[in-house]
């Protein structure tokens, strides 16, 4: 799905957001100069985490092309990887 939408692979999933503070299992779906969309366990829409919100290890910066933004955040994670969100 472009811009959002998993499936319901592996059981119900619902369509309301998760809980605020609620940690969940995900799979990068998409990098983009601005973060990463993530299918989450149990929930039918994508989420998005905010490339701020990925690693405390490094800082973008405003004068970076996209192009760099993406490469530095694939040095973080990469799409088809699980992780926690």
């Amino acid at each position: 799905g472009r811009g959002g939408g998993g499936g319901g692979r592996g059981g119900p999933a619902t369509d309301d957001p998760p809980e605020e503070g609620s940690l969940h299992r995900a799979v990068v779906k998409q990098v983009r100069a601005f973060g990463v969309f993530v299918e989450m366990q149990g929930f039918r829409r994508w989420g998005l985490v905010h490339l701020s919100q990925l690693s405390n290890h490094w800082e973008s910066n405003r004068e970076d092309s996209d192009e760099q933004k993406i490469d530095a955040i694939k040095g973080v994670v990469s799409e088809g990887e699980q992780i926690w969100v």
